[in-house]
């Protein structure tokens, strides 16, 4: 928020920045929430990888940058921290 305008408004009431606290709470239980789900899912990604053999990867050729998944690196040999 623009300094500025946080200035000239009118100061909140003690009941707006409570309601304002619990949406913050709320939001903040559903990000918590969203990022459990994604480790979750991840966790289930990198097994199914293991389980079928499969792995992905990406070479940027502008900036020969690579990115493997830890099994394709298994599969292609490749060390980690040599990447």
């Amino acid at each position: 928020m623009n300094p500025e305008v946080f200035l000239m408004a009118k100061k909140p009431t003690y009941e707006e920045l409570e309601q304002r606290i619990q949406e913050l709470e709320k939001a903040e239980y559903a990000l918590k929430q969203a990022g459990a789900v994604a480790r979750v899912n991840e966790e289930r990604y990198l097994m199914s990888q293991a389980i079928s053999h499969v792995g992905n990867w990406e070479y940027n050729l502008q900036t020969t940058h690579f990115w493997g998944s830890p099994e394709a690196e298994r599969i292609y040999g490749l060390d980690p921290t040599q990447l």
